[in-house]
Formats: C-alpha cells, sequence, structure tokens
C-alpha cells in the first residue's frame, strides 16, 4: 500500500539559511537553521516566487542541507542567498536508498554526489563498509571531497583530465573494487549522476549480480505523481518498483524513484 502524502510534505514550509559553504566555483552547500525528517536520496522543491520550484536532493537533514549547483534560473537565483535569508520548501519527497548488505559502494557523479555523504554517515551508523566513487570531468568540478574525508570511508576519486585522482571513469575502480568483493549478494551500489552513468553502473552491477539502488533526475512539476512529467524510461534490467508493484510501464521519478532498486 502506497505511503500517502502528508500536509507538512504538500505545504511549503519557512527555513533560514544559516551558513554557505563552497563547494567549487559553480556548487554550494545551504545549511539551514532548521532541521527536516528525510531519509537519503529523498529530494525537496524549492519555490522562487515569480520562478517556480526545482527539486533538490536533501543533502542532509539535522539540520536540513541542500547542495546547490548553478545550472538554471531557480538555482542561479538561490546561488545569490546568503545567512539570513529565508526559503520556501515542499517535501521531502519520493523513495530513499535503502540499507543493503554489509559493504556499500556509493558513486557519486560531479554534484550528483550531493546526497551521498548523507547516505554515507547514515550506513555508517549501520556499521555498513562503505566506499566512495566521486568522479568529475575535472578537479574544480569535484564536490565534498573534504567531507568525505572527515569520514571512516575508503575514498576513490577519479577525474576524466586526470588533474586529480586516477584519469578515467568512475567506473573503472568501481568495478575493481566489485571484484574484490568476497559476496557481491551481500554488498549494494548506490549511484547519483548523470542519466549516461547511470546506465553504465546500471549494465556493468548486472554483469557481476551485484545489487544497486539508481538515483535519477527528471524535470518535476508536482512532485506528487500526479502530473506524470517526470515519466522516464526503465532499463530491461529494473525490476518493478518495490513501493508500487505493476509500475513498471509508468515509473514516475518523483514518486516511484528518485530511487531505483534492483538486486
Amino acid at each position: 500500500m502506497e505511503k500517502p502524502f502528508s500536509m507538512e510534505e504538500k505545504k511549503s514550509r519557512v527555513f533560514t539559511v544559516d551558513k554557505v559553504r563552497i563547494e567549487n566555483d559553480t556548487t554550494h552547500s545551504l545549511i539551514m537553521k532548521e532541521p527536516m525528517a528525510s531519509e537519503p536520496g529523498q529530494f525537496i522543491l524549492i519555490w522562487i516566487p515569480g520562478l517556480g520550484e526545482k527539486p533538490f536532493s536533501v543533502a542532509g537533514s539535522n539540520p536540513l542541507m541542500i547542495t546547490i549547483a548553478d545550472v538554471g534560473k531557480v538555482s542561479g537565483q538561490i546561488d545569490r542567498y546568503q545567512p539570513g535569508d529565508r526559503l520556501w520548501i515542499r517535501g521531502p519527497f519520493g523513495q530513499g536508498y535503502q540499507p543493503y548488505g554489509k559493504d556499500a559502494l556509493l558513486v557519486g557523479g560531479g554534484y550528483g554526489a550531493s546526497p551521498l555523504l548523507y547516505l554515507a554517515e547514515t550506513l555508517i551508523k549501520k556499521g555498513i563498509n562503505v566506499h566512495v566513487f566521486l568522479g568529475a570531468r575535472s578537479a574544480n568540478l569535484l564536490i565534498l571531497v573534504d567531507e568525505f574525508e572527515k569520514i571512516p570511508v575508503k575514498l576513490h576519486i577519479t577525474t576524466n583530465d586526470g588533474t586529480r585522482g586516477i584519469q578515467g571513469f568512475v567506473t573503472v575502480p568501481l568495478e575493481e573494487t566489485i571484484q574484490q568483493l568476497s559476496d557481491v549478494q551481500d554488498a549494494c551500489v548506490y549511484a547519483c549522476g548523470p542519466k549516461k552513468m547511470l546506465y553504465g553502473i546500471d549494465a556493468l552491477c548486472e554483469r557481476y549480480g551485484i545489487p544497486r539502488q539508481l538515483s535519477w533526475e527528471a524535470i518535476m512539476r508536482c512532485g506528487m505523481g500526479l502530473c506524470g512529467n517526470c515519466k522516464i524510461e526503465m532499463p530491461d534490467t529494473w525490476e518493478e518498483p518495490v513501493n508500487k508493484p505493476g509500475s513498471k510501464k509508468a515509473w514516475l521519478v518523483c514518486k516511484d524513484g528518485p530511487t531505483s532498486f534492483t538486486k
């Protein structure tokens, strides 16, 4: 049975910016004064008067943290926010990541790494062994590296141009680590990033038979599965969403996702 949306999820609430942390030249994190009960992998909708709403991953819950990449009108406006400014936020929405197995392999492409710090901290508290793989085109596009270095994870960094870490795609050290696992069925890959990267990771995991949870992006309007605007094409390897049997032909990022889980 589907979980109904609460009034707290449907209505906007006011949050106040407490701190601003610069992640790179185009990305920063807003740390709010208030907490938000949520799960890693869920998302929120931020409303900007005159511009509309845009979804953002929850990067931390207590206090609420949001990582913003300046890639559009709404995010460009939020990029100007400073401590003391207020934001109107709805959520959290969607199906988040589910802790699974004894080994977790977290993969973030570019600013897709934003929900993975929250996830890593959650998994560590559950006693799960965590590897983190961060990839970007260049070193100046990586985010949250300093934060991941503060927690007990095995950190792997790749850049396409070799300006930091291993030169090449993030799937190279990911595959090497999968090959070293004692039991792939007692492990899980968690990923967030560009769609092309996610399709590649899905195919890699299918080849090795390792469970994976992939977080997908789409243009959203309602955030509650009503408008159908965020429907995406499912890879053949996907199972039906665990929360909604029979929904395979109409997979909505906002409601059935944003996380797909294939065992």
